[in-house]
C-alpha cells in the first residue's frame, strides 16, 4: 500500500474522530452495507490500510474484513464496491458524485477517471459509452450528451494518430525540420487530453439531464 493511500487513511480517522466529537449523538448518518444486505450503523467508520495484513473497516471498535462491504457511508460520502467488475484486482471502492434515478460513482487510478452507475438499487455497471446509449435510450437529451461522447472519440482518436503519423514521417524521411516536427507531433498527439476531459464532463452531463426529467 502506497504512502499517500496511508495517509489518506490516517487523515480519514482523524476528521472521523473529529466528526464524532462535534456530533456524537448522530449515528443514523455513517453506516456499512454488507453484500448480505445487513446494515451496520456506527458513530465512526473507516477503511485502514495496516502495514501488515489485509486491509478492513472499522465501525466504531468492530472490525470487518473489506470484502464484506458492498456500500458504506461515512464523514467523506457515499462509497461503492466496484469489485465485482473488476476480475482479479483487490477490493477498491467508488465515490458516489450523483446521486438520483441513476446514480453516478467515481474513482481515480493512475490519474485517469473510471466512471460507474447504479439504476436505482440496482447492480453497477461501468458507465461505458454502449451500456449507457441502452440505459438511456428514452431521454434525448442526455442521448445527445452520448452522441457527442462519440464524436470526441473519433476527434480524440484522430489526435493521436495524427501525431504518432507526424514523428514518424519525421523519424523516417529525416529533414532539417524534423526536430520540429516531432515536437509538433507530440503537442498534436497528447492534445488528445482535451477531447478525452471533455467526454468525461459529456458522461456525467448524461446522467445529470436523465435525473432532472
Amino acid at each position: 500500500m502506497s504512502l499517500v493511500t496511508r495517509i489518506f487513511c490516517l487523515l480519514q480517522l482523524l476528521f472521523g474522530a473529529i466528526g464524532y466529537a462535534q456530533n456524537p449523538g448522530d449515528s443514523s448518518l455513517y453506516y456499512i452495507e454488507l453484500f448480505d444486505r445487513q446494515k451496520i450503523y456506527g458513530q465512526l467508520i473507516y477503511l485502514k490500510h495496516p502495514w501488515f495484513g489485509k486491509s478492513h473497516f472499522w465501525v466504531d471498535s468492530t472490525r470487518y474484513a473489506i470484502s464484506q462491504v458492498k456500500f458504506y457511508r461515512n464523514h467523506i460520502g457515499y462509497f461503492a464496491n466496484v469489485k465485482p467488475l473488476m476480475l482479479f484486482k483487490p477490493d477498491v471502492f467508488a465515490e458516489r458524485i450523483i446521486e438520483g434515478k441513476i446514480n453516478m460513482y467515481l474513482r481515480w487510478e493512475y490519474r485517469q477517471k473510471l466512471y460507474y452507475y447504479q439504476i436505482g438499487t440496482g447492480a453497477l455497471k461501468k458507465a461505458k459509452r454502449r451500456l449507457l446509449k441502452i440505459d438511456l435510450v428514452d431521454h434525448p437529451e442526455s442521448m445527445r450528451c452520448i452522441r457527442q461522447m462519440r464524436t470526441l472519440d473519433y476527434v480524440q482518436a484522430g489526435l493521436i494518430v495524427g501525431g504518432i503519423g507526424l514523428i514518424a514521417h519525421s523519424v523516417i524521411y529525416s529533414t532539417a525540420m524534423t526536430g520540429p516536427l516531432i515536437v509538433a507531433g507530440a503537442i498534436i498527439a497528447n492534445a488528445n487530453l482535451i477531447p478525452h476531459s471533455m467526454k468525461a464532463r459529456k458522461r456525467e452531463e448524461a446522467i445529470k439531464v436523465y435525473n432532472e426529467k
